[in-house]
């Protein structure tokens, strides 16, 4: 694994004095980010911050012990959880700064949440907004799964319902990813089937336990399309590619169960195609 120096504090505000997203920050610079906002959001491994020269999170409050810090480490081109998700952009006290490396995927990600939780944009404008104003946006099948998830949740007016969640627990991501989905083959209404999946158990909620119980967080992407729900598994969420372990268990069960679990469901015969991603083959949007 090799890094470059980190790129520094370019800050670029995704709105004014309220969010800003910046790439790594270099050592020295810890006292100008802790004289401009209140909280500060790493998404960067320890040994991005360490190798590239990037300034440690920790020594924030040498300079304003007052300012609230949270570090979430996630590997590169990969994500945080749904829960986590959640949880950070409610955290948030503004002005906020989210970065990870570059300032662009991972960060992404918080910014294009924030602007759905707070601002109540709608997921394409959100994603249009993000990449306008940072230069970059959504990297990856798994960034974009959390965002997806993120806005349905939203409209469903569940967000606050997900905090009880554990964030390690992908369950409420992939119910809504599959209300999403399901609702492109069948036309049922997303907002009802979210609610009533996450609410208590339904067929949704019994699929998401069988893609929980056999990929564990290791569903990067649910996609429909006429008559099939595609499946893509890659490593495990906030893992890096590098030092991940590719999943090597048949699919077929699962496979199997999810078609006739949603077959049944929707009393529309689908076919469910499960892709399985080496660690170096990144799912790119």
């Amino acid at each position: 694994m090799t890094f470059e120096w980190a790129p520094g504090l370019r800050i670029k505000w995704v709105r004014e004095n309220r969010l800003a997203v910046s790439p790594m920050p270099r050592r020295g610079e810890e006292e100008e980010i802790a004289n401009m906002f209140n909280t500060v959001v790493s998404l960067a491994s320890p040994s991005e911050h360490v190798l590239s020269g990037g300034y440690d999170p920790r020594t924030l409050r040498n300079f304003n012990n007052t300012i609230k810090v949270i570090w979430r480490p996630i590997g590169e081109y990969n994500a945080p959880t749904l829960i986590d998700t959640v949880k950070i952009v409610k955290e948030l006290v503004e002005p906020a700064l989210v970065h990870c490396f570059r300032g662009c995927g991972r960060s992404a990600v918080i910014a294009a949440s924030w602007l759905i939780d707070v601002e109540e944009l709608s997921l394409p404008e959100a994603l249009t907004e993000v990449s306008q104003r940072i230069g970059c946006g959504i990297e990856t099948a798994p960034q974009l799964s959390v965002v997806e998830a993120y806005s349905l949740a939203k409209r469903a007016n569940i967000v606050d319902k997900l905090r009880e969640y554990d964030v390690d627990d992908p369950v409420p991501e992939y119910i809504l990813l599959l209300a999403l989905n399901l609702s492109m083959i069948s036309r049922r209404d997303p907002v009802k089937e979210a609610i009533e999946s996450i609410q208590g158990k339904t067929p949704l909620s019994e699929a998401a336990s069988i893609l929980s119980k056999h990929f564990e967080y290791s569903v990067a992407r649910i996609a429909s399309r006429k008559g099939m729900l595609e499946i893509s598994v890659w490593i495990p969420r906030r893992a890096h590619p590098a030092n991940a372990r590719p999943f090597k268990e048949s699919t077929e069960k699962v496979r199997e169960e999810i078609t006739e679990l949603i077959s049944n469901y929707i009393r529309e015969r689908i076919e469910v195609l499960i892709n399985v991603y080496r660690p170096e083959d990144v799912p790119w949007v």
